[in-house]
């Protein structure tokens, strides 16, 4: 379970070191550092690969259209 949330955390935000210190800060576990290391890649590279944009990313964009609407 935690080798899957540093993947998803980071496939997300697309932060993969930052997913695995969160995790490994969490549940004191670094024996899964690798397996998480190689999680994280690959669920990082999948995400870009699909084309879906970084989670903070599409809520500045959203934030600033609700601002800033688009002109017509």
């Amino acid at each position: 379970a935690t080798i899957g949330m540093a993947a998803f955390f980071g496939a997300v935000v697309r932060a993969p070191f930052t997913g695995i210190v969160i995790v490994v800060e969490m549940t004191a576990v670094t024996s899964t550092l690798i397996p998480m290391l190689a999680a994280t890649a690959a669920a990082v590279f999948v995400a870009t690969a699909a084309g879906s944009a970084p989670i903070y990313d599409s809520l500045r964009e959203r934030m600033l259209e609700t601002r800033h609407p688009p002109l017509r």
